[in-house]
C-alpha cells in the first residue's frame, strides 16, 4: 500500500487534470501534499437502480424484512462487523453478500461464528445487488475506508434507510447525517440501535432521493467532466 501511494502521488503531481471522487479527498490531498484537484464525485447508476425488482432477490432466500451488507470479504470492507451485529440482533433478520463471502470463510477467516439469523451469499451480480437492495428494510455498510461508497448512493436512490460508520468517504455520502444513520467506527453497540432506529425511520426518503440524484446521478456528473476538460470548471 505504500508502495502505491507513492506511486498514486507521483502520478497526481505530473498529470494535466487530476479529479477527486469526493470533497474530502480533495481538502485531505491539497492539505497534506498541496496537490490542486477537481471534485468529480461517484456517479450512481440511477436507472439500473429503478430497474431493481425485490421479488426476483427474495425468491433466493427466506430472509423478510431484513437488514443487509454488501461488500467483498475484504479487510477493508470489514465484514465481521455485520456478523457481530447480527449476534447482537437475534430477533433480526439478516443477509450479506458479496465476492468470497460464506459462512466457512466467516468462521475461519474471521474466527466469528454465523447465527442462525444471517443468511450468507456469494457474489451477485449488479442488477441482483440491486434486487437485493431494493428487497432489504435498512442497508449496512461498515468499511474501515471509502473514497465516496456508490453503495450509499444506490441506497438512498432506492429510497433505503443507511447505515454507515463515521468514515471520511462514508459521512459525505450521507451528507454527514442528513440522509442517513452514523455509527462510531467498531462500535457495534451503537451500530445496532442505529439499526433499530433505522428500521423505525419515518423521514422523507423522496426528498433524500432527489438530493442524491441531484449531485449525484451520471447526467450529473458527466456535465461536471465536461466542465472539467473544456476548462471552464475551477477545482
Amino acid at each position: 500500500q505504500a508502495d502505491f501511494n507513492q506511486y498514486f502521488l507521483f502520478a497526481l503531481n505530473n498529470a494535466d487534470v487530476c479529479l477527486s471522487v469526493s470533497r474530502w479527498q480533495q481538502k485531505f490531498l491539497l492539505d497534506s501534499f498541496g496537490i490542486t484537484t477537481h471534485y468529480l464525485p461517484n456517479g450512481v447508476d440511477v436507472a439500473s437502480c429503478d430497474r431493481a425488482r425485490a421479488e426476483r432477490f427474495l425468491h433466493r432466500t427466506a430472509a423478510r424484512k431484513f437488514t443487509l451488507y454488501l461488500g467483498r470479504n475484504d479487510p477493508v470492507k470489514n465484514p465481521v462487523d455485520f456478523v457481530r451485529l447480527a449476534c447482537l440482533l437475534p430477533g433480526q433478520s439478516f443477509v450479506m453478500a458479496g465476492e468470497g463471502l460464506s459462512e466457512e470463510v466467516l468462521t475461519q477467516e474471521w474466527n466469528v461464528d454465523v447465527p442462525h439469523n444471517l443468511t450468507v451469499l456469494g457474489a451477485l451480480s449488479h442488477q441482483e445487488a440491486q434486487d437485493a437492495i431494493a428487497a432489504c428494510e435498512v442497508l449496512v455498510m461498515t468499511s474501515k475506508r471509502e473514497g465516496l461508497p456508490t453503495l450509499a448512493l444506490e441506497g438512498q436512490v432506492q429510497r433505503k434507510p443507511v447505515i454507515v460508520p463515521d468514515e471520511s468517504g462514508c459521512l459525505e455520502a450521507v451528507g454527514h447525517g442528513e440522509r442517513g444513520f452514523i455509527y462510531p467506527q467498531g462500535n457495534i453497540d451503537q451500530l445496532a440501535e442505529c439499526t433499530l432506529r433505522a428500521h423505525r425511520d419515518v423521514r422523507n426518503v423522496e426528498a433524500i432521493r432527489q438530493s442524491v440524484v441531484g449531485e449525484y446521478s451520471w447526467p450529473v456528473v458527466m456535465r461536471k467532466l465536461d466542465e472539467i476538460y473544456r476548462g471552464a470548471a475551477c477545482p
